[in-house]
């Protein structure tokens, strides 16, 4: 108990407390590794990481639950990345590291300076703690699905090949979900529903296919190119996407009932 008092208690002249500071390190540290790892032909991990970086030293108000969002996301892109190398040590280690960091994240201290911060742009701190941890389950969902989309994308743009409308339409609709949600819309669970079930639908389709590469079966090569270079990635994406819909499920029906009175 002792500790967590002292890795949350607030540094005098640089006035965040060691806890935000080791979150500010490490996320500034891994955004400049991925930029010298990759250059800027992946810029998305390296921007996810700045922004939890700015975000924490900002002290802006929804950065916690954000960075928590990124940290499930990296989690779960390793988990399918490890499937597909057979349980590499190293995608098992950032599996690992990654689930620290969402027990780092979810300090009792952390949800008060950012999750219940008087800020008048902070639309979710009048909820109740329960409604704010299924909301937060929906963030989650969110972004997994965003993550995994992203990176088929990435296989698909690094191997030629074109991407098909469905896929883009998936990237576009749960950024607009994020961007609702942040504002405290409404409106953010109905688009979940709405758009999460065509693309639930689409990459569940999909998953038989990737299955059978995935498991090292013959396919011809007529099956569509995401399901033969990411199919790992296809299948933890339609997952996602499943979770989204029934994470966003409770809200619409609650927001329908509501709109019905």
């Amino acid at each position: 108990m002792r500790v967590f008092q002292l890795v949350d208690r607030t540094v005098p002249v640089l006035r965040r407390t060691p806890r935000e500071l080791l979150i500010i390190g490490v996320a500034a540290a891994t955004a400049i590794a991925s930029v010298r790892h990759h250059g800027m032909r992946d810029p998305g991990n390296a921007l996810a990481f700045a922004a939890i970086a700015v975000g924490f030293a900002a002290r802006f108000f929804a950065m916690r639950v954000i960075a928590t969002a990124v940290a499930v996301s990296a989690a779960g892109l390793h988990v399918a990345y490890a499937w597909r190398s057979g349980g590499d040590a190293r995608e098992l280690l950032a599996i690992v590291y990654f689930l620290s960091a969402i027990l780092v994240l979810g300090g009792r201290a952390l949800v008060a300076t950012f999750d219940d911060a008087p800020s008048r742009a902070n639309f979710w701190r009048g909820l109740p703690r329960g409604d704010r941890r299924r909301l937060a389950v929906l963030v989650h969902g969110v972004a997994l699905t965003l993550a995994m989309l992203y990176y088929v994308r990435y296989h698909l743009v690094a191997a030629g090949q074109p991407v098909p409308p469905w896929l883009t339409a998936g990237l576009l609709g749960g950024a607009a979900v994020c961007v609702l949600l942040l504002f405290g819309r409404a409106s953010a669970a109905l688009l979940a529903v709405l758009g999460g079930v065509p693309l639930a639908v689409m990459l569940l389709a999909h998953a038989p296919l990737a299955w059978s590469v995935a498991s090292g079966a013959y396919v011809p090569m007529s099956v569509p190119a995401a399901a033969r270079l990411a199919p790992h990635l296809l299948i933890g994406a339609g997952l996602a996407a499943a979770l989204t819909v029934a994470a966003a499920a409770p809200w619409t029906a609650r927001l329908l009932r509501i709109a019905t009175r």
